[in-house]
């Protein structure tokens, strides 16, 4: 029974440092990811600002002159790319998200995993 235990110690060691070092990797790569996505957030706040400004300018611009007319449409232009880019960095934002999401995920069931290595019965 000792030599059984003995081995199983081994291979819980192996399973556990193996374990560590998983859950080790995925939390460095989550702390990435919600980096990354805390920016991403910033910058589509950012890009509201523009477009509302970018709005404003274009309610102020008044006038029926060509100048005028000229100016309003590339507001009108330059606010529609700008809706375009926003749209683009929400999106990036939900994807992060639901890697997060799963990254976590992956996290709860290692250490799970870890600790029904550490509480496992010795026969």
């Amino acid at each position: 029974i000792e030599a059984v235990n003995f081995f199983e110690d081994i291979l819980n060691k192996d399973q556990l440092s193996d374990l560590d070092g998983n859950i080790l990797k995925l939390g460095k790569a989550l702390r990435t990811v919600v980096l990354n996505k805390a920016e991403i957030d910033q910058k589509a706040i950012e890009q509201e600002r523009d477009i509302r400004g970018l709005g404003l300018k274009l309610k102020n611009c008044k006038g029926k002159n060509k100048k005028t007319s000229q100016q309003r449409q590339s507001y009108q232009v330059q606010i529609e790319l700008e809706k375009n880019l926003l749209d683009g960095l929400k999106k990036q934002s939900d994807e992060l998200e639901a890697l997060k999401s799963q990254m976590e995920s992956k996290m709860s069931f290692f250490k799970d995993e870890k600790r029904s290595i550490e509480e496992k019965p010795k026969l």
